[in-house]
C-alpha cells in the first residue's frame, strides 16, 4: 500500500486487548457513532513476537479494505499493553507475548503504510479518550483509573496528560495499601493494591481463602467456573456471606487509600473509573460515599465527581488509540 496526499483525511486507533484487536477511524459525526467504525479481530498476544505483529497488520489491513475502501490514513495510533517509549515509537514490553523485545513498531509501521504511528500504554490511552471524547471534556485536571485485570492511573493536568520521565507515570496499582501483605509477582514488593483489589487479585485472595472455608456460597461459584469474578464477590457479600464480605470489605479499604491519596496529591476535579471490577457500581458507591471523607478536606472542595467512564469498555480503549493518532 502506498500513501497518497489526497487519501490523509482520517486517523485510525488500534487498539490492542486480551483477546481482541479494535481498530476504529476518525471519520464519524457523533460519539454515538462510532459503534459503526469499529470492527473487531482476535489477538495473539500470548504467542510469540512475530505472531503478535501479523495479527495487528493484518487487522488493520482487512479494516483499510473494509471500512476505508483501501485508502490509508493519516496517521495510525496504538494503545498497548505495558511499557512505551511514546517518544521514539518502541513497544518496550509485553510479558504475556512469548520472548518478546522492544519492537520498533511506529518504524515497522511507517515501512508498511507510510505513514506515521503514536504508541502509549492502554491506560494513557483511556485517559486521552475520556480527555477527547468523554467527561473529561468537562475538566482540566481530573484522573482515569483503571481497575481491571490490572490496576492503573492516568492523570490530566491543566489539560495535559501527565506522563513522567519514562513514560511510565500512573502505576497506582503498585503502591503499598497493606503493611503485611502478599508479595506481588510483579514489582516483587508487598501489600501492593493491585495484589488486593485487581480482578486478577480478587480471583487469586478468594480463591485461597475458599481453601480454609468450605461454608461460603462462592464454593460453588469457583466449582462451576473455575475462577471468581469481582462481581461474584460483591453478590455474596450482599447476600450476607461472611467470607465474600471481608474481601469486598478489604478491596473497598485498599481503593479508597488509594483514591484519597490520589485526591490529595493530583487535587482532581474529577476521577473517572474505568475496568471490569468497576463496571457493576457496586464499589463506586462506595468510594462516592468514603473518599470525600477521607481525603483533604481543600482538596474535596474541588472535587466534583467521582463516576463512571461514559465511554464504556468496549470503545474507551479504541477511542483512546484514536485520540493518540489525533493528537500525535
Amino acid at each position: 500500500m502506498a500513501a497518497g496526499e489526497d487519501n490523509k483525511t482520517f486517523d485510525l486507533g488500534v487498539d490492542l486487548g486480551g483477546t481482541k484487536v479494535a481498530v476504529c477511524s476518525s471519520d464519524f459525526e457523533e460519539i454515538d457513532d462510532v459503534s459503526e467504525r469499529v470492527m473487531r479481530f482476535p489477538s495473539h498476544i500470548t504467542g510469540s513476537q512475530e505472531e503478535l505483529v501479523d495479527t495487528l497488520f493484518s487487522s488493520i489491513d482487512t479494516y483499510i479494505e473494509n471500512k476505508c475502501a483501501g485508502k490509508l490514513p493519516r496517521a495510525i495510533g496504538f494503545g498497548l499493553k505495558d511499557a512505551v517509549d511514546n517518544r521514539k515509537g518502541i513497544w518496550l514490553r509485553c510479558p504475556s507475548s512469548e520472548g518478546f523485545s522492544p519492537l520498533p513498531l511506529a518504524e515497522l509501521v511507517y515501512e508498511r503504510y507510510g505513514v506515521p504511528a503514536f504508541l502509549d500504554n492502554d491506560v494513557h490511552a483511556a485517559t486521552l479518550a475520556e480527555l477527547q471524547y468523554g467527561a473529561g471534556q468537562r475538566y482540566k485536571d481530573f484522573l482515569y483509573l483503571n481497575v481491571g485485570t490490572g490496576i492503573a492511573v492516568g492523570a490530566v493536568i491543566e489539560g495535559k496528560l501527565m506522563r513522567g520521565a519514562s513514560n511510565y507515570a500512573g502505576e497506582i496499582g503498585h503502591i503499598s495499601v497493606e503493611t503485611e501483605g502478599e508479595t506481588c509477582t510483579f514489582c516483587g514488593l508487598p501489600g501492593c493494591l493491585e495484589n488486593i483489589a485487581s480482578g486478577q487479585g480478587i480471583n487469586e485472595i478468594t480463591q485461597k481463602a475458599l481453601s480454609n472455608n468450605q461454608d461460603s456460597l462462592l464454593q460453588q461459584t469457583l466449582k462451576a467456573h473455575g475462577f471468581i469474578r469481582s462481581t461474584d464477590v460483591f453478590s455474596a457479600a450482599d447476600m450476607g456471606d461472611e467470607l465474600a464480605q471481608s474481601i469486598a470489605d478489604r478491596v473497598t479499604r485498599a481503593l479508597v487509600i488509594a483514591c484519597v491519596d490520589a485526591v490529595n496529591i493530583f487535587n482532581p476535579e474529577a476521577i473517572i473509573f474505568g475496568g471490569g471490577v468497576m463496571s457493576d457500581g457496586w464499589l463506586l458507591t462506595r468510594l462516592q460515599d468514603l473518599v470525600p471523607r477521607r481525603a483533604i478536606a481543600t482538596s474535596v472542595a474541588a472535587l466534583q465527581e467521582l463516576s463512571l467512564s461514559e465511554l464504556g469498555s468496549d470503545y474507551v480503549g479504541v477511542l483512546g488509540a484514536l485520540s493518540i493518532a489525533q493528537m500525535g
